[in-house]
């Protein structure tokens, strides 16, 4: 069913940690090589893939951004813990652009690609 999907879509957002959609035949070089070759394949991973980061395997969220820049340092108030949603808001629309201008590339090259 997957595949049937696949084969006319438009874009494909992985859902999961790098290397999922690999472990189940759906990484990007078995979806262009074998699938379709014009899908934009977004990735939306917190710190990259394997071969961008050596921080690939671990999650990402808002908190441990707002740490490792020295964000949450600076924070006024530590109690209740916060709440803000720059890895959701942040992240998703940028995202969203990269999908967008992927898109645009497209329609020039007629050759889908892989933003993350």
């Amino acid at each position: 069913v997957i595949r049937q999907l696949l084969k006319s879509a438009d874009v494909l957002i992985d859902p999961f940690r790098p290397g999922v959609m690999e472990k189940i035949g759906f990484g990007p070089k078995e979806v262009f090589n074998s699938i379709n070759p014009r899908i934009i394949y977004a990735r939306l991973t917190g710190y990259g893939q394997p071969e961008d980061s050596p921080s690939w395997q671990y999650a990402g969220h808002d908190i441990n951004y707002l740490a490792a820049t020295g964000v949450l340092d600076i924070l006024p108030n530590r109690l209740p813990p916060i709440n803000i949603v720059a890895d959701f808001a942040g992240g998703g629309l940028l995202c969203a652009f990269g999908i967008l201008l992927a898109l645009r590339r497209r329609d020039m090259t007629n050759r889908g690609e892989v933003i993350d």
